[in-house]
């Protein structure tokens, strides 16, 4: 708990330091304010996490969860996996009569457009997972409990999801005050704090959906299959589904995750998860992992891996 504390103590004063220091670069830098700002704040949080979590451990942090076999195993069941999530959210919301059939590609065809959807969810993927449930979550972990650990890198995975570049509107100057109404400018993708809550809420189930097989296998690569499914079938979604109405709380948006049938159907793929990956016999080199991280494990090896 008491490192938790200092966490958010270090990342408040970062946006205190950043709120101030945006303005004097502003003066002397020829870039938008918006832009300084936002890379400061970034930069000092980076900076921050190297020297608090991960100096003189940085091979071991950067590999973390690529090490294993069954590889392409782990990747294209959770690939397949995280399509069918989504197919049977739609589904589901089709039998209600929330949404239809409604094909809508653009005229370089569909599988262009298929294409496109898969190369963008193989990125977000790859990335997001090494970066959040590998990366973070890995360098958390030299700090923190694996509960707290596993938390607070959920937590900034959803919050991530609200970011967007504030603007200062209507003339207002560079200012330490401005600066502050900007930060709270950065999660504005969503104006009411009601869907915000909603969205949010769903996220975290889904980045908890996403820790299990790590914390199942100690392997990321099922967490990347079943993001990179997930998301291909959300940038396809527009072009084969159409809503048709009803209360946004509970069918959410083209995203699924910011309603109440989302967040039970993603409780729901946990557990299937959950169990499909009991019954697995691949991952033959987990207890070899196990072994190489029981030094560095504040809790029980077993329940980390």
């Amino acid at each position: 708990m008491r490192a938790a504390v200092k966490l958010l103590t270090v990342l408040a004063v970062i946006l205190l330091f950043s709120a101030w220091a945006a303005p004097l670069l502003f003066k002397v830098l020829p870039f938008e304010y918006e832009r300084i700002m936002n890379r400061l704040i970034v930069g000092l949080a980076l900076i921050t996490l190297y020297v608090m979590y991960i100096r003189g451990h940085e091979r071991d942090l950067i590999l973390f969860g690529f090490r294993g076999g069954d590889r392409s195993k782990w990747f294209a069941s959770g690939l397949i996996f995280g399509l069918a999530t989504v197919v049977f959210i739609v589904l589901l919301e089709i039998w209600l009569g929330a949404r239809q059939f409604h094909e809508n590609f653009s005229k370089s065809g569909a599988a262009v457009s298929m294409a496109r959807a898969f190369s963008t969810g193989l990125a977000v993927g790859v990335f997001e997972e090494w970066f959040f449930r590998g990366f973070l979550l890995k360098s958390f972990r030299r700090g923190l409990s694996l509960g707290w650990a596993v938390f607070w890198m959920n937590f900034l995975y959803s919050l991530s999801h609200f970011i967007e570049v504030g603007n200062l509107k209507g003339g207002a100057q560079a200012s330490f005050m401005n600066s502050l109404k900007l930060m709270l400018g950065f999660f504005s993708r969503f104006q009411e704090p009601f869907p915000a809550s909603l969205a949010f809420i769903g996220l975290v189930i889904f980045g908890y959906l996403l820790t299990g097989p790590l914390l199942k296998t100690g392997s990321l690569y099922m967490s990347m299959g079943i993001h990179a499914g997930v998301v291909t079938a959300l940038k396809t979604h527009n072009k084969l589904i159409q809503p048709l109405g009803g209360p946004a709380w509970f069918f959410g948006d083209d995203k699924y995750y910011n309603g109440v049938l989302g967040w039970l159907c993603l409780l729901l793929s946990w557990f299937v998860l959950t169990k499909i990956i009991h019954h697995l016999d691949w991952g033959k080199d987990v207890p070899q992992l196990v072994m190489e991280n029981r030094k560095t494990c504040k809790v029980d090896p077993e329940s980390l891996f």
